[in-house]
């Protein structure tokens, strides 16, 4: 299998030949997360939709993304969940948008990262609180297009990216990368 290459704002040389996620119900920021890391890295290898071994985990060129209970950048470890509630609001994208260096810059200029950050690691109650909304408000900003790629992205056993521009899903998630990158780094969001 061939190894994806980026170079980060460092210099420094990311080597990724696998991508896992936790299974089940898919989230934006796992979603995002790989569809962020796939397009940085040309990464035309398999996103894994499963539970990590202890050897992957441990693997620096293994990308574990939303699962595992660790946050280890070194070893592209990039869960939250075991973080105390006490500490800021994010999530695994805001992870991964920190490692490859353009996180402050993200908080900037997409104006949405930080509700995704909230209702991720607090839930819809207290981010409703947080936005000073009625929690039914919430519920109401669902939309078809994110629940169908949502749902998609959740039956989804593993996304081989090998042929991203035959595959819907794999076009999808390095066109979503490839925009979140240019919005994060861009002068002004246009509304």
């Amino acid at each position: 299998m061939e190894i994806a290459r980026v170079q980060k704002a460092n210099k420094k040389e990311i080597m990724i030949k696998k991508i896992i996620t936790h299974s089940g119900q898919a989230h934006v920021d796992d979603f995002l997360s790989c569809c962020v890391l796939a397009y940085v890295n040309e990464f035309e290898g398999t996103i894994w939709r499963r539970e990590p071994t202890v050897e992957e985990i441990d693997d620096p060129e293994v990308a574990v993304i939303d699962i595992g209970g660790i946050h280890n950048p070194a070893k592209l470890n990039f869960d939250h969940h075991h973080f105390s509630e006490d500490q800021e609001p994010t999530c695994s994208l805001s992870l991964v948008l920190d490692h490859i260096g353009i996180y402050q810059n993200a908080l900037k200029h997409l104006p949405w990262l930080h509700t995704v950050e909230w209702f991720d690691s607090r839930g819809p109650t207290k981010t409703a609180e947080y936005l000073k909304i009625n929690t039914a408000v919430i519920k109401s900003l669902s939309n078809p297009i994110s629940q169908a790629v949502m749902s998609w992205f959740s039956e989804c056993g593993y996304v081989d990216l090998a042929n991203h521009s035959q595959d819907l899903m794999s076009n999808l998630m390095y066109w979503l990368g490839e925009e979140i990158l240019y919005y994060a780094n861009s002068a002004s969001v246009n509304n």
